[in-house]
């Protein structure tokens, strides 16, 4: 189901080259076909099509909305705005140890010494469970610490989400590798760039 929604509703990528396999069928059939089912062959798949596209634009699905939120998140974070990143994470936040004040201080915290830009999300699959889900995060940014030179890093990371009043919020956040190394958790991670 959900490679019929990746398809259908999230990629225009996807749906573009399920349009022209559609299309190639269509014109090689088309040949075959006698009548007015040879006239109405090509309309009628192009009209499918458009329907297609049409429908991909006017729906949003739930890991449109995690991925829209990311965006944003990632956003504030490029700034250095720890309360708009704040404003993405739930009450019930519960990771490492750590609630939702204790997270938004870290992250002011880390803001402070760390400047993170040019940033690029590599992969980001969402897994969805009801009201909640987990993104597997593959991301590369430029991370400057204390003013220095920045340097190109690259990491994974496992973010839960849980969806309260049709808003998604970060529930937890963990790092997993960054460049090639294995991190435990966000208080290592802050080790590193001490």
């Amino acid at each position: 189901m959900d490679f019929l929604a990746t398809i259908f509703l999230e990629s225009p990528v996807w749906l573009a080259g399920f349009s022209f396999i559609c299309l190639a069928i269509c014109l090689f059939t088309r040949r075959k076909l006698e009548g007015p089912s040879r006239a109405s062959c090509l309309p009628a798949t192009l009209g499918a099509i458009l329907l297609l596209f049409i429908l991909q634009n006017l729906i949003t699905t739930q890991r449109e909305h995690i991925w829209a939120a990311l965006d944003l998140f990632v956003a504030a974070i490029e700034k250095s705005d720890a309360s708009s990143a704040a404003s993405h994470i739930s009450d019930r936040y519960d990771c490492e140890k750590m609630n939702r004040e204790q997270i938004v201080k870290f992250i002011g915290d880390a803001l402070a010494d760390v400047r993170i830009y040019d940033s690029q999300i590599a992969r980001r699959d969402v897994t969805l469970h009801g009201d909640n889900a987990e993104l597997n995060l593959g991301v590369r940014a430029t991370v400057s610490i204390r003013g220095e030179v920045g340097q190109f890093h690259v990491g994974v990371w496992k973010i839960g989400w849980i969806r309260e009043a049709d808003r998604w919020l970060i529930s937890s956040m963990q790092p997993q590798m960054i460049d090639t190394i294995p991190v435990s958790g966000l208080r290592a991670l802050r080790e590193m760039t001490r």
